[in-house]
């Protein structure tokens, strides 16, 4: 029987908050493939997170990459991949929040990316 290969397609590793914290990003990295994680896409926001992907990458081999940047045209000017992150506190705004995002989606004929919901925090 095959094993399963787990890959958490959205983590934020190079979030300020893990610089000052008492969770290194490599002690979290070692905590997830404990559990049986084989890849991470850490995922970068603006110029300053992207930057600490990128480093990362070059420390941690089960690391992978997504640099984010608004706007979307960056991503519709080069045929490139999106990656949606949803987010919302209560169910029923989450909801909502997905339903119009879908909406933006299908409207600018988003063909090929990642839709990641997180409604915690």
């Amino acid at each position: 029987m095959n094993k399963l290969t787990i890959f958490d397609t959205h983590c934020h590793l190079a979030d300020k908050k893990y610089h000052h914290s008492n969770q290194h990003p490599k002690e979290i990295i070692q905590a997830a493939e404990k559990a049986g994680v084989k890849h991470i896409l850490n995922v970068g926001y603006d110029k300053a997170s992207n930057q600490k992907v990128i480093q990362q990458l070059t420390e941690f081999p089960s690391l992978f990459g997504a640099l984010g940047l608004h706007p979307n045209t960056l991503a519709k000017k080069y045929d490139l991949p999106v990656l949606l992150h949803i987010r919302g506190e209560a169910e029923e705004k989450h909801i909502e929040v997905f339903n119009e995002t879908y909406q933006i989606v299908k409207e600018e004929q988003i063909q090929k990316g990642i839709l990641h919901c997180f409604t915690g925090n």
